[in-house]
């Protein structure tokens, strides 16, 4: 599965929230600061429009307990503009821009998984394991 990218997206790995966010998945669903969220089996992405909005939130996640980037390549939190792909290297992430129904859509799924965006589910409905 994937999720879908528009504008400005941080995509973050689900077992990274799950592992290190402060309040594991309860907590991170509380945090985000908009209703753009959605998720697949393995990754949570977040939508805005602004990059100031989006480098505040990645900052609030890195206060909470993830990591954004090592280097040049990042670690649990990605990224990614629409058309254009992640900001920053990213190898647990593949991007691709796909046509669903007529419609050109960016997605991202985690590398060497299926990335069919239409498959992504709000990220309220995120099962607590």
């Amino acid at each position: 599965m994937a999720v879908l990218v528009e504008a400005i997206s941080v995509i973050v790995r689900r077992e990274a929230v799950e592992a290190r966010f402060v309040g594991g998945i309860p907590e991170f669903l509380r945090a985000v600061p908009n209703r753009t969220a959605c998720n697949d089996n393995d990754l949570i992405r977040v939508g805005f429009m602004d990059t100031s909005d989006a480098d505040a939130y990645v900052t609030s996640l890195v206060a909470a307990g993830l990591v954004f980037r090592r280097d040049d390549t990042t670690m649990d939190i990605a990224v990614v503009i629409q058309k254009k792909g992640p900001t920053l290297a990213s190898p647990w992430l593949e991007y691709q821009d796909v046509e669903t129904n007529g419609k050109k859509l960016g997605s991202a799924g985690s590398r060497g998984r299926s990335r069919e965006p239409s498959q992504c589910r709000r990220a309220g409905r995120i099962t607590v394991h």
